[in-house]
Formats: structure tokens, sequence, C-alpha cells
């Protein structure tokens, strides 16, 4: 269970009983909000992960937009599930190897962007950034 194996949940699930025997038990297991997670995150980001930080590749955030913006390591599994996720989107525009995107927007951390262009990439498509960042 992920109370034994991950020490940021051992402290919200432990007067859980298991296993669950009906639905209605379902209220015994508490939500996990942005705000559970934000100070953590301010303080010490790494807490929040379970992994060695060898095996994370890449590091996005939140946009901050209802406060403090998240910090969220990945690895390249997860990275390989993003770039799934938006392959559905290329697929639905008939994106192929043959076109050249045009990636307007700013390279942050923002996952969105790095994904889209990433996606790209994997399918074969020309990306050419264009996004406003000084440099």
């Amino acid at each position: 269970m992920v109370a034994q194996q991950r020490p940021f949940y051992s402290e919200r699930l432990c007067g859980l009983k298991l296993p669950l025997t009906s639905l209605d038990q379902l209220q015994q297991i508490p939500l996990l909000t942005k705000a559970d997670l934000i100070p953590d995150s301010q303080t010490k980001p790494a807490g929040m992960f379970d992994l060695p930080i060898s095996h994370y590749t890449r590091m996005h955030q939140t946009s901050g937009t209802q406060g403090w913006p998240l910090p969220v390591l990945d690895t390249q599994d997860d990275w390989q599930w993003w770039i799934r996720c938006w392959n559905y989107v290329l697929d639905v525009a008939e994106v192929t190897e043959n076109d050249i995107a045009m990636m307007a927007f700013s390279f942050g951390p923002f996952i969105g962007f790095w994904t889209a262009n990433d996606a790209m990439i994997d399918r074969g498509a020309t990306c050419v950034p264009l996004g406003g960042m000084s440099s």
C-alpha cells in the first residue's frame, strides 16, 4: 500500500482500515489537494518524491495561478506518458513527419509546452521555436 511505501502518505492514510468492503467506506480516504502539497514543496520539494533523484530526468511545475507553483519531478516513463497523451491530440490534428510546427510559446517550466514539442519531435515533425523569451 502507498502508505507503507511512501512517507508522504503515511500520516494521511494511517487510520484507513483495509480492505474496504463497501462504497460508503470510500469516504474514509482523504482527498489530496494542491493545498496539501504546497507547504512541503516550499520547504523541501524532494520530500514529495519517493525515488532517488537519479531516477528523475526532468522537472516541471504548475503555473501557480492559484498560489505557489508546485514543482514536479518526472521520470522517463512519466515523460513518455505525457508524449503518448499529446499523440492523441496530434493524431486528431493529422500531424505527420511532413509538418512544420511553429512552437509559439516561451519554454519555461510549464509542462504543456515541453511535452507538445517533444511529441512533435517524436513523430518526426519539424519544430521551430518562436516563443518570446529573453536570452
